[in-house]
């Protein structure tokens, strides 16, 4: 197991995170957000990585019959597997309350061993007053589900998009003036196969749950 975690959210408050675990993995071969690592399905150890953040609501957009460790809230997108983006909206529309364009919203999505120290790492990035957020690079690549949004352009963002299914991230979130953090190491780094997961984590002995 890992060890709870201290809040870590530098000067960031009033945060939703949101944890896309609904995915096919079909590059993968089983479900990702079900695979554990060192004993913690990547599912919970995203959450927990979320929870950083100290965020009012954590929501899961996940098949329901997914197990998820702790209170969160869940969701899916509809219809099932239509895609990040659809699940970026379900997400949303599942926070609960009024949705004002004050504070922040947590994209994380279930792939990312290093989750915890990438999301300190968004905490911890000042970001300037005109950017709508700040988000992680690795080798070049934009980890949209490693982001940090401010609240009101997010959702005006989501408002204008029309039909998510299928949609690229990138149509959700490539118009926002975001800021971008490019660690010097792998902890933005995500896998896809099960060479990529060997590479980053040659030493773990990973299990699948059912």
């Amino acid at each position: 197991m890992v060890a709870a975690a201290a809040t870590y959210r530098g000067c960031v408050t009033d945060v939703d995170a949101i944890v896309l675990a609904g995915g096919r993995s079909s590059r993968f071969g089983s479900d990702k957000a079900r695979l554990a690592l060192d004993g913690v399905t990547m599912v919970d150890r995203t959450v927990a990585a979320a929870r950083l953040a100290d965020p009012r609501h954590v929501v899961v957009v996940a098949d329901p019959e997914l197990p998820v460790a702790g209170p969160v809230l869940r969701t899916r997108e509809r219809p099932a597997y239509a895609g990040p983006t659809a699940g970026v909206l379900a997400g949303l529309r599942a926070v609960p309350g009024p949705q004002t364009d004050d504070g922040w919203v947590l994209l994380l999505g279930c792939d990312t061993p290093r989750v915890a120290e990438a999301v300190r790492t968004l905490l911890a990035h000042d970001v300037a007053p005109d950017a709508d957020g700040v988000l992680l690079v690795h080798e070049g690549r934009p980890q949209w589900l490693l982001g940090r949004y401010r609240r009101g352009p997010l959702l005006r963002a989501a408002d204008r998009l029309g039909d998510p299914t299928d949609r690229a991230l990138r149509h959700l979130l490539g118009d926002l003036h975001l800021e971008r953090s490019t660690p010097p190491d792998d902890r933005a780094a995500d896998f896809d196969t099960p060479a990529d997961l060997h590479r980053l984590r040659p030493d773990a002995r990973p299990t699948r749950t059912r």
